[in-house]
């Protein structure tokens, strides 16, 4: 199986959040997520969430209760 060719992008990234710390800490999380699963399952993973609010919703409530 030939192996996909890929180029690495810096890009800025404007997100909003109470402070910059917050903000490096989430494009990190993002970042590391994309690393461990490759771009392709990060962009499936996006697109369940925004198919599936629901389910994100109840996710979170799970997270939130501990």
């Amino acid at each position: 199986m030939e192996q996909e060719q890929l180029t690495e992008f810096k890009i800025p990234l404007a997100l909003p959040a109470p402070n910059i710390e917050i903000a490096q800490e989430v494009a990190n999380k993002a970042q590391v997520l994309i690393n461990q699963f490759g771009y392709y399952q990060f962009l499936n993973l996006v697109d369940f969430m925004q198919r599936n609010p629901g389910a994100v919703s109840f996710g979170l409530n799970l997270i939130n209760k501990r």
